[in-house]
């Protein structure tokens, strides 16, 4: 197997929507708002946190989906100004105190942790499971035709790059070490993008990318969907002690927002799409076909569910795959690292509880 490369850290790149709610009545989460706040001070009429300032991954259709009906729905009734910010580097705007809950891949947030850079803990995923997507050009139509091609699964360091080897290793029957791997920054789009322009003769993606690979005349060469917990969303282990309500109604309004749009008509829930537009334009993006292609989105969203973790829980086994990933030779973290030391579900655990859904992960086999 090849050493794999460590991440290179990229410079922020952060864009950020303040969002101001008239509201901040109702109390959220599963603290009483009459008795003392946790951190000691007077309760107010709402959560012990009124501004909800948060980071997610990208400006992605399916994230702002949620994100903007979470708000419109249930948090700006619950917090009185909503900050929403879109970076890749998450972590300084949590020590900072620029964002108190961030929202980002354990590739980045696991190290963070081992490392000592934050004292945080995981308290829910966007994601439950991940596409596992090889493309190819016309060149390259069985996995032997891999041998001695250039490609990427991300920028150095990145787990993609570990799929990648796990695909050719246990998969294809291929040795990574007779295949390039190139650095490509900046996603799977950039990846896209590089494939397209030639730079690259196969790449790691989504299946948002099938329809601009067939249009190249190029190949799916792999293809699955596995559990693994992903889009974890973090907070410091002392916000999580003092403020646990304001942390559990952060969560309240996606968990919402996903039981809401997942409630609609089958097979896809699209009659919700026109609510979910209008709140997306009443924030200021553009659901069109020239903006965020929601329908597009809908239309090919993988599973009917946008990849979204409705419960904002993952498997036990979800999670070990992501450790088994993350912990091979060369990766993000040693093999010492025990996802259970830095998690807390308990606010999920009872969004769950209060739906009627089995608890999830389930606390038994932890």
């Amino acid at each position: 197997m090849r050493t794999r490369w460590w991440r290179q850290v990229a410079a922020p790149a952060a864009v950020a929507l303040a969002l101001t709610a008239c509201g901040g009545g109702g109390g959220g989460g599963t603290d009483d708002p009459s008795e003392p706040a946790a951190d000691g001070g007077e309760a107010s009429d709402g959560v012990s946190i009124p501004e909800l300032s948060m980071t997610f991954e990208a400006e992605r259709s399916t994230q702002l989906m949620n994100l903007m009906s979470a708000k419109e729905r249930t948090w700006d009734d619950m917090f009185s100004s909503v900050t929403l910010t879109a970076t890749e580097e998450p972590v300084p705007a949590l020590i900072s105190g620029a964002a108190w809950i961030i929202q980002n891949e354990p590739t980045l947030l696991w190290p963070a942790i081992e490392q000592g850079v934050v004292d945080g803990v995981i308290v829910g995923v966007f994601n439950d499971t991940d596409a596992w997507y090889m493309f190819s050009n016309a060149d390259i139509s069985t996995p032997e035709d891999l041998i001695g091609s250039r490609g990427s699964g991300g920028s150095v360091g990145d787990s993609w790059n570990t799929v990648a080897e796990i695909i050719m290793t246990e998969e294809f029957g291929i040795d990574p070490a007779d295949v390039e791997f190139v650095s490509v920054g900046g996603g799977s789009d950039a990846r896209v993008e590089a494939f397209l322009a030639g730079q690259i003769d196969w790449f790691m993606g989504q299946p948002r990318h099938v329809p601009l690979v067939e249009e190249a005349g190029g190949n799916i060469l792999y293809e699955d969907v596995v559990d693994m917990a992903q889009g974890m969303f973090l907070v410091t282990r002392e916000t999580m002690e003092n403020n646990r309500d304001a942390v559990c109604g952060a969560l309240r309004g996606l968990f919402e927002a996903n039981q809401w749009i997942s409630s609609g008509e089958e097979p896809d829930w699209s009659d919700r799409r026109p609510e979910v537009e209008e709140y997306l334009t009443t924030n200021g993006y553009d659901p069109s076909p020239s903006g965020l292609d929601v329908q597009r989105t809908w239309e090919q969203s993988q599973q009917h569910d946008f990849n979204w973790a409705l419960d904002l829980g993952a498997s036990v086994a979800a999670w070990d795959r992501q450790l088994q990933i993350m912990s091979r030779e060369g990766g993000e973290i040693s093999a010492d690292f025990d996802w259970r030391d830095h998690v807390d579900f308990s606010c999920i655990w009872e969004l769950q509880d209060e739906a009627g859904l089995p608890r999830n992960p389930d606390p038994d086999e932890m």
